[in-house]
């Protein structure tokens, strides 16, 4: 069940549920939390599934703001997301499949 957040759940969560057997909150982090995780993920979507490109495709559009350009000149790596197809250049290296399978797809 959805419950409401405090004025700094806000700035971290967008949603928070409580279980209604243990009482326990849990909650969805902002998308922006994604930028100081280890693992590349997508910036649309969180997902961790994705592969690797060697070149971009036409077809799928491509972030392009200055936080991808500096990662693309810095030898960044070309992403893609298979659910929001949207590409993407990263530093990080991808998330293992054990790691993938621990969080699920998302």
């Amino acid at each position: 069940m959805r419950t409401r957040r405090k004025l700094w759940e806000r700035a971290v969560y967008t949603v928070l549920v409580r279980c209604r057997t243990c009482d326990r909150r849990t909650g969805q982090k902002r998308l922006f939390y994604n930028y100081f995780s280890r693992d590349t993920r997508c910036p649309c979507c969180g997902g961790a599934v994705l592969e690797r490109r060697v070149k971009a495709d036409r077809v799928d559009r491509q972030l392009r703001n200055p936080f991808r350009l500096a990662q693309r000149l810095l030898g960044g790596t070309l992403f893609h997301c298979e659910f929001c197809r949207v590409q993407f250049y990263d530093l990080r290296g991808m998330a293992g499949v054990e790691a993938i399978a621990k969080i699920g797809i998302f």
